[in-house]
């Protein structure tokens, strides 16, 4: 293998932490995965420790490096992309003031109700590219902070995104790229800059907040103490990468206008790239930056679409992951053999998988699933095919 040949991209989802190795024309030669994400049960509220995301990726970082024969002396540079709407508030020692608010956590429904109801909403859409303003966006969560914690919003240095987060860690940079902050209402689609009227609504100011730089912005470099923790060499130049739904619809081709691609992570998403940013209050369909310079991008997307069946893992499917690690193998790929003998339609039981509210093609964050027309004939795998349907007729939807 070439000196300098390969590239490390860092996907910081929903629920799992990925790194692949690739080779500069973009063949993948290596990846690592770790699924971090724990649902908690009987609460709505989702909070999680941000020392998960830097420690799963310090970890898919090694298992990754460790797959290719001296790799860390070929990496030319690594990227970071991300999900959204994960709050992570840092002191100004660097150290978190406390638990990070998870992207489905909606529990700033209130303040949303308030943000709307002091700005135009066409003026909302026309600026953010969001049709509607959501408890699960990160200015309201930020107003929630200031309403119900004052003492910990006070003690505040630094708002960021997870991906802003690992960034920050590796490099020391506090940088950001727009797309991943296109649901935070905080951001102008246009001017691909912060927008001060919401910024001064909910009390941040611009110096707490990264920098917004364009995707593939060089920011930094990797910290003698991050190379200690990852294994990467000290020096390894660091660069800022997109919203993980748009680096998706980049490595299936979808870079100019005219192609739509569709992604089924933890959430459900499709996107398709855009010339210009387009606002409709009749579809209500939210609009974001693309990664590839001067182009816009509309993702019709729904928060739990492979979600449901990691809920269904976690929480039924005890058996089937004692297996996965008895033998090696992924617990969703039992879960999917059994489910594949299944009969299409599953015997008449049918599957609503909203189970954290739907955003397309209606919003209704109080929308809950429903397993229904089951009998004593039906199986596990039955429940597990009709998952897997579901999730398909929403994207058909």
């Amino acid at each position: 293998m070439a000196e300098r040949s390969l590239v490390l991209g860092l996907d910081i989802g929903t629920s799992t932490i990925k790194a692949g190795l690739f080779t500069l024309d973009g063949r993948q030669v290596a990846l690592a995965t770790d699924e971090y994400l724990v649902i908690p049960e009987g609460s709505l509220r989702v909070e999680v420790d941000p020392e998960i995301f830097w420690k799963g990726a310090c970890r898919v970082v090694r298992w990754v490096l460790a797959q290719v024969p001296n790799a860390p002396m070929h990496i030319v540079s690594l990227s970071v992309s991300s999900h959204g709407e994960t709050l992570i508030l840092l002191r100004s020692d660097g150290r978190p003031a406390r638990a990070a608010i998870f992207t489905t956590d909606a529990r700033a429904e209130a303040e949303a109700l308030e943000i709307a109801a002091s700005f135009e909403q066409d003026w909302l859409l026309k600026h953010t590219g969001q049709p509607e303003l959501l408890g699960l966006w990160p200015a309201c969560k930020i107003a929630w902070l200031r309403r119900h914690e004052p003492d910990t919003f006070a003690d505040i240095a630094h708002f960021l995104l997870p991906g802003d987060y690992v960034i920050c860690r590796l490099s020391g940079a506090v940088s950001a790229e727009t797309s991943v902050w296109g649901s935070s209402m905080m951001v102008d689609l246009c001017t691909r800059d912060w927008l001060e009227p919401v910024l001064e609504l909910v009390g941040v100011r611009r110096h707490k907040l990264p920098e917004l730089v364009p995707s593939g912005t060089l920011v930094g470099r990797v910290t003698a103490e991050a190379a200690a923790e990852t294994g990467l060499p000290s020096g390894t130049p660091v660069v800022v990468g997109a919203m993980d739904q748009v680096c998706a619809a980049i490595a299936a081709g979808n870079v100019r206008p005219g192609i739509v691609t569709a992604s089924t992570g933890s959430v459900l998403a499709l996107l398709a790239t855009t010339e210009r940013p387009i606002f409709d209050p009749i579809t209500r369909i939210s609009c974001y930056t693309h990664a590839v310079p001067g182009t816009y991008c509309v993702i019709p997307w729904n928060p739990t679409g492979g979600l449901v069946l990691k809920w269904f893992k976690d929480r039924f499917g005890e058996a089937e992951q004692e297996r996965a690690r008895a033998t090696d193998q992924s617990p969703y790929d039992l879960l999917c053999r059994a489910a594949a003998a299944v009969p299409p339609g599953c015997e008449g039981l049918v599957m609503l998988p909203h189970l954290q509210g739907v955003l397309f093609p209606e919003t209704d964050l109080a929308a809950r699933g429903a397993f229904f027309g089951f009998s004593l004939s039906h199986s596990r795998a039955h429940f597990t095919r009709a998952i897997l349907e579901a999730v398909a007729f929403m994207l058909r939807a």
